[in-house]
This record gives structure tokens, sequence and C-alpha cells, in this order.
């Protein structure tokens, strides 16, 4: 048996082989992105924009709703201490700058404020709506983030290659096509192909 497939390998041009392995490579993001995507799903991107000398740092949260045909209504988005135990202490109600078709932000997206958390209720979080929320807070660790529906909770990634993944299947398959198309095809002129 081994025999026969070394043979049947060993007879088949490398374009037939790059064209089975680039097909498998496509079937596996597809397969992975549709059952990463088939839950309710957001990426967000933490980051620290700096800190000044009384110790009060700038944060950015940016969100993605990473879902294909799923929007989230009333999704209630919730900036807190870890454990409640965390040094992290929020200075003022942050500020949050909707992305089109996200159309709802600003002071009104904060239900509640407290030094402890942050609540946001964000009333129509369209697919591949994005959102970023600015503020201010006191504190050497870092807030979480968590994201509810109103019957399920959302699965919060922070932004990894599974979620640019998921951003960029369409792109990474048509690059994949390209390639294919580029790489191993003959060239075929007016009459047949060129040799």
């Amino acid at each position: 048996m081994g025999e026969r497939l070394a043979s049947i390998l060993s007879s088949l041009q490398t374009p037939a082989l790059v064209t089975v392995l680039l097909g498998m490579v496509g079937w596996n993001i597809t397969h992975t992105v549709d059952r990463v995507v088939s839950s309710p799903i957001a990426e967000y991107s933490f980051r620290t924009l700096g800190t000044s000398a009384t110790g009060t740092t700038k944060f950015v949260v940016e969100l993605a709703n990473l879902s294909l045909d799923e929007e989230f209504g009333g999704t209630e988005i919730y900036l807190r201490k870890r454990d409640g135990l965390a040094d992290v202490t929020f200075r003022t109600p942050p500020k949050v700058i909707p992305r089109p078709p996200v159309y709802w932000g600003g002071k009104d997206a904060v239900t509640s404020f407290s030094p402890d958390g942050v609540a946001l209720t964000i009333p129509y979080w369209p697919p591949k709506g994005e959102l970023e929320v600015n503020g201010f807070y006191d504190g050497h660790d870092v807030p979480i983030i968590q994201a509810v529906l109103p019957n399920k909770a959302v699965q919060m990634i922070e932004r990894n290659t599974l979620t640019r993944l998921v951003r960029y299947e369409i792109w990474i398959l048509v690059g994949l096509t390209v390639l294919w198309l580029v790489k191993w095809t003959p060239s075929v002129g007016p009459l047949g192909p060129v040799s």
C-alpha cells in the first residue's frame, strides 16, 4: 500500500500537489472561521497611551463584532477591576466613539460609573461594527473587559491570529487563489498552451 501511494505521489506533478495543499489550507481556514463565528464573538484590543506623573493612565479599548450575521442588540460592556481586588480606579466616565455603522456612543453609552468599574450599553452593534472606548484610570493593573447580551454572553477574544483570520478570511482565500493562479497555471496563448 505504501509503495502504491508513493508511486501515485511521484507521478503527480508539483502543481497538482500544490493545488491539493492550497485547497486543504483554504478549507481549514473556512472551517475554523465558521466554527468561531457560530456563537456571539467580539474582538477587543486594550492599549495604554501613557501614564502621567501622578499615575493616571490613558487607555483605549477597541471592540469589534466579528459575527458575520448576528447583530448584538442591547449589549452591556463592562470595564472593571479583576476580581474586585486589582489596583484600578477609574477617574472619569470613558468616552465611547462609534465607527459606522455603529451609531450609539459618547456619554450616552455610559449607564453606570464608579471608581471600581464602568458599564456601557450599546443598543445596536451590527456585524463587523466597531467601537472605541477612551478613558483614564489610576493604578498599576489593567481592567478586564466583559460583554453580555440580554440572553447570552459574548465571547470576548483579545486580538490575535485567530481574530485576524476571522476578519480577513476572504482576503486570505483570494490571496491563496491568486498565488495559485500566478505561480502554478501554465501560460495560455490564443491558440492554447505556450511551450
